[in-house]
């Protein structure tokens, strides 16, 4: 390697923080079968294996094109009973486990997002999540969870910077990837770290080039997967985009030199779906979903060429398998015939109140003037509420049964997004609503869905309320970034107009970092990343001083739109600015920013 002394720094950082990690030593480290007995059953096994079972478990089924087949997982590896191999069952969990079907919605805990649980700065909060998701899985008969995303922020406008783990910071990412992978591996659920790599834009992202140096690399992009590796993960999953002009799913320097090699990686590497482009196995790609492609049929995979390769692959499938003790115990049901388990109700009251714990501790405060939080009878009598995320429901299945893209304040949209009940639901009108009564403070709300009886127009609520909040929410989803960094005009107009009126507090609903040119005009502001079901109970409580609001930004929150890194609008992302991103950038970022207060 060339590149050799900053490398080295790098290495004792990471064994650094293995150190500070071990006091957090959980049942994911027990139950986990040493990576060298894992090997030694996988080659056992391997040897008894046909070249047409060795195929079936480098390729994805299930799914006809892109139309999911009910009673399939996301992701479904075909088992080999007579070998005591069970089916990999895999679903998506940006926010928990996602529902595909009518029937599955509303049956799990709606969690809050990675980036809400970044916010809380807590290896014990990650990993009770972490650990309570797992559970869930399993509960589904699911073991194989496609999470967490550990891409470090570039682009404050991402489409999907809420799912990923690690905000802006890499240190920060290494130390709460390791809790989340050891949470939920000590479920007996496989991790499956993603989107290996540089994959920090949904812009173009199926054939965008990012062009990347070796120090970026593994100063900045490189460590919160090298942490979750550390920590045991059985899988990856590799990207869409192109990393120095070769396809992430195909590239042997992403695969093979820096994460085998380099990272010492044990498991094995799926490609996302519809990411893989060739034949792959020599490059590092050892798993081609969701499947239906001709790149890993059988006889592409048992071609001469490709033999050597093929046993490596589902040698390092069969030891992940192993190392996380697929092979015992329950392997659960088989597709197809899993839809009782997919709709399972396993929603529990521990769940909810985890749930509402975390998303209580990912609470950001702002901004606090003349102390008007907490909120205090004796100096509010008459509480306003308005805003677009005030009384905003779920909105998932049926918005792609319309053809519009799912999504909502509480999960995000996307592959992240969970399918919530309005049921389970307790919205941030509704949270206040309920938690005021017992203060003596009467709320009153203008233009909601939650009718209740002190519903106002507008110009007569401004004028009765002591205090107004102001809730506002954005909503991005996968496949695209942000147009730009501002809420949406009418949230804008109305926070302006609140604050010619009264004192006023602005609750915001956000996947990422937005524009504050309001900070100056309000008395307020308090910020939570998506919190998921949760999202209202979190704000109720830190308006009213039941809970220290005492979250902290794993981001920077940008005083104009020129301080930060636009997604690249061609087919090309140069990461020229190298490791000088977010706050690291001095010369950009030269002016003092809003953090969290509490």
């Amino acid at each position: 390697c060339a590149y050799r002394a900053p490398w080295m720094i790098h290495r004792v950082m990471i064994w650094w923080l293995c150190l500070l990690s071990i006091a957090q030593v959980t049942a994911a480290q027990s139950t986990t079968r040493d990576w060298g007995e894992s090997y030694r059953l996988a080659e056992k096994t391997l040897k008894k294996l046909s070249k047409w079972q060795k195929s079936k478990l480098v390729r994805g089924v299930g799914w006809q094109r892109w139309q999911l087949t009910p009673g399939f997982y996301v992701g479904t590896i075909t088992g080999t009973k007579s070998a005591g191999l069970p089916w990999l069952k895999m679903q998506d969990s940006g926010n928990g486990f996602r529902a595909m079907l009518q029937q599955t919605v509303g049956t799990t805990v709606v969690w809050p997002c990675p980036l809400a649980l970044a916010s809380t700065w807590s290896d014990e909060a990650v990993l009770a999540q972490a650990r309570a998701i797992g559970s869930e899985f399993r509960g589904k008969s699911a073991n194989v969870m496609l999470g967490p995303g550990l891409n470090v922020h570039r682009i404050a406008r991402g489409g999907r910077n809420f799912e990923y783990l690690p905000g802006e910071d890499p240190y920060l990412g290494a130390r709460l990837a390791r809790s989340f992978v050891e949470g939920v591996q000590s479920q007996g659920v496989m991790a499956v770290l993603k989107h290996f790599g540089f994959n920090e834009q949904e812009t173009h992202r199926d054939d965008v080039n990012s062009v990347v140096d070796d120090r970026t690399a593994w100063e900045l992009y490189y460590q919160p997967f090298e942490a979750a590796i550390d920590a045991g993960a059985g899988a990856i999953m590799c990207s869409y985009n192109k990393v120095n002009n070769t396809p992430a799913c195909g590239n042997h320097d992403l695969l093979t030199r820096d994460l085998r090699e380099k990272m010492k990686f044990k498991g094995f590497v799926m490609s996302d779906w519809g990411a893989t482009h060739s034949t792959a196995l020599s490059a590092g790609l050892d798993m081609d979903m969701p499947g239906f492609d001709r790149f890993y049929s059988f006889q592409a995979v048992s071609a001469a060429k490709e033999r050597t390769s093929l046993n490596d692959s589902v040698r390092r499938i069969l030891a992940s398998m192993y190392h996380l003790r697929l092979d015992e115990g329950d392997a659960g049901c088989v597709p197809p015939m899993c839809m009782h388990q997919l709709a399972e109700e396993l929603r529990t009251p521990k769940h909810v109140q985890l749930a509402q714990d975390i998303a209580s501790k990912a609470v950001i405060m702002l901004k606090n003037e003349r102390d008007v939080l907490p909120l205090k009878s004796s100096k509010v009598r008459k509480l306003g509420i308005i805003g677009s995320a005030a009384d905003s429901l779920y909105q998932g299945l049926w918005k792609i049964m319309k053809g519009l893209p799912e999504g909502d304040v509480y999960s995000g949209g996307g592959s992240g997004h969970i399918h919530g009940s309005n049921h389970h639901l307790t919205t941030v009108l509704q949270a206040i609503v309920n938690r005021a009564k017992s203060e003596g403070v009467e709320v009153l709300s203008a233009n909601t869905t939650f009718r209740h009886e002190n519903t106002r127009p507008l110009g007569m609520l401004k004028m009765e309320a002591d205090v107004l909040v102001v809730v506002c929410g954005l909503l991005t989803i996968e496949s695209h970034d942000r147009p730009n960094l501002s809420l949406h005009p009418a949230d804008a107009h109305l926070i302006h107009e609140a604050s010619l009126a009264k004192p006023t507090i602005v609750l915001l609903m956000l996947p990422g970092a937005v524009l504050m040119p309001f900070r100056f005009q309000v008395s307020g502001i308090l910020l939570q990343f998506y919190g998921g079901e949760a999202s209202g109970h979190a704000f109720a409580a830190a308006l009213f001083g039941d809970v220290n609001p005492s979250g902290k930004l794993p981001l920077l929150i940008p005083e104009n739109v020129e301080d930060t890194i636009p997604p690249s609008t061609g087919h090309w992302a140069i990461y020229s600015e190298g490791i000088l991103t977010s706050y690291r950038n001095q010369t950009r970022n030269r002016r003092a920013r809003l953090s969290g207060m509490a």
